[in-house]
């Protein structure tokens, strides 16, 4: 799955260089040999499953420094993201510069549902709304919100350089993607949702 975002990140054409954050032998092997070598290995003190990313990036970002390399922004594109495309990217990147690159792009897509509608659950299956006196009002009344997809954030190197822990969403501009591409596959659920989803986008391209 790995290699549909390193592809789309290739086919566009606009990355310096397309680095792969791994300690893992075997997909240093299967990246190695798609020709997206990593330079250097990612630091085992961030390759766990609780890791902050922000960490991560700063790491590549003093690698790369050693390797000669330096950037005035950088792309976290995240492994799970089967149905982004190059268009994709291009578009975030065009909007990045209409920032002058100033703001990170985050990839955002709406909600499914208006969050004044949300509710918790208690231990005994009862539910809470979050939000009172917002369930009577109909969905077209209501602003429309959006959500990380989980795909890609174009960052100013800069902005990495100055956050201390997980970072904050400040500074921040959204490029919509369509909910029909916006997969971020965490569980066995999202699976099939991505492979409904890529069988239907075969069958109308």
């Amino acid at each position: 799955m790995i290699m549909h975002i390193l592809d789309c990140a290739k086919k566009t054409e606009i990355f310096d260089t397309i680095h792969v954050a791994t300690d893992d032998a075997e997909v240093r092997e299967i990246v190695s040999a798609a020709g997206f070598p990593p330079e250097f290995e990612r630091s085992s003190d961030w390759s766990d499953d609780h890791s902050p990313l922000i960490p991560v990036l700063q790491e590549a970002i003093y690698q790369h420094k050693k390797c000669g390399k330096e950037f005035d922004a950088v792309c976290l594109l995240m492994a799970c993201s089967p149905l982004v495309l190059p268009k994709d990217l291009q578009e975030a990147a065009d909007i990045f510069s209409s920032h002058r690159g100033l703001k990170a792009v985050l990839s955002v897509t709406p909600f499914p549902a208006p969050i004044e509608w949300a509710f918790s659950q208690n231990k005994d299956h009862s539910l809470s709304p979050v939000k009172n006196n917002k369930m009577g009002i109909r969905s077209q009344d209501i602003e429309e919100h959006y959500y990380h997809t989980g795909n890609y954030v174009i960052f100013p190197t800069q902005q990495i350089l100055d956050c201390t822990g997980p970072g904050t969403y400040h500074n921040f501009v959204g490029h919509i993607l369509p909910k029909h591409r916006s997969v971020d596959i965490d569980t066995e659920d999202d699976w099939r949702i991505a492979e409904a989803l890529f069988q239907h986008m075969k069958l109308i391209s």
